[in-house]
């Protein structure tokens, strides 16, 4: 073997290393320092009517930890779970993990998302910190992931069809100027049916990610599809079409005799 092949192998044995492990952390340095596992801490809170403060009963809230993936901005949903508030408008979602996470997936710091639904309210969805400013609770890198809203309470705006309500009741963005907030929002069907595709934007119920969902994913919110398909099914004939989005052959394991909304 001559000297210049020698120091070939040198090269490949001792510098290649350092050149994979340089690549791996200035090309994707998010994914490359994040733990190969997670795990969830439960998550406990109560909803409330913001205008009683009264606790709200049988409120939908489903708890969505969803991966970034490449690029960036991109998310997938991982882990979902929903329940029901109690009388007392109490709700539990139990914490969960280790899980490893898939090669080129991560979270970042505003998982889980929570999504609350009752009928008769404006739907609620918050990234994980406090509303509107996302300001997230878990650090890059952290294997224990917490929310910023156990312990809290979480308040839904009364949803009164033909009557008028100030868009500040609903939104609150820091950069809303006064007549922003001040300005009158009628409550129409129209608005009700774009309450209803919100909520399953949300959990990626509606968008085209969903496709990939066999029926174990879909029975994970099965209660928040049998609630949205009886909203569904009050509506206008012609503001039903296309609002549910549940694969027909899973609509009877999740419906039963009920009769889906189109």
């Amino acid at each position: 073997m001559t000297s210049k092949s020698c120091n070939r192998i040198r090269f490949i044995t001792y510098q290649l290393p350092v050149i994979l492990g340089y690549f791996l952390l200035t090309a994707s340095p998010t994914w490359a320092w994040e733990p190969w596992s997670y795990i969830a801490e439960p998550i406990d809170g109560r909803v409330l009517d913001k205008e009683t403060g009264q606790p709200i009963e049988g409120a939908v809230v489903v708890a969505n930890w969803e991966l970034a993936k490449p690029p960036e901005g991109n998310t997938d949903a991982w882990v979902i779970i929903e329940t029901v508030t109690e009388a007392d408008g109490r709700y539990h979602i139990p914490g969960w993990g280790p899980k490893t996470r898939p090669w080129f997936r991560w979270f970042d710091h505003q998982d889980p998302n929570l999504i609350v639904f009752k009928p008769g309210y404006w739907h609620e969805s918050y990234s994980n910190g406090d509303p509107y400013f996302l300001r997230g609770t878990n650090p890059p890198g952290a294997k224990i992931r917490k929310s910023y809203w156990n312990g809290r309470d979480i308040s839904l705006v009364p949803f009164r069809m033909g009557q008028e309500i100030e868009q500040g009741e609903i939104f609150n963005f820091p950069e809303m100027t006064h007549d922003d907030k001040t300005k009158k929002i009628k409550m129409t069907e129209e608005k009700w049916v774009d309450q209803l595709q919100n909520v399953q934007l949300s959990v990626d119920w509606s968008g085209g990610r969903s496709d990939e969902w066999g029926e174990k994913e879909w029975l994970r919110i099965k209660t928040l599809i049998r609630a949205i398909n009886e909203e569904c099914t009050k509506l206008s004939p012609q503001r039903r079409i296309g609002l549910t989005g549940v694969p027909k052959k899973y609509r009877a394991s999740i419906l039963g005799d009920v009769a889906p909304c189109p």
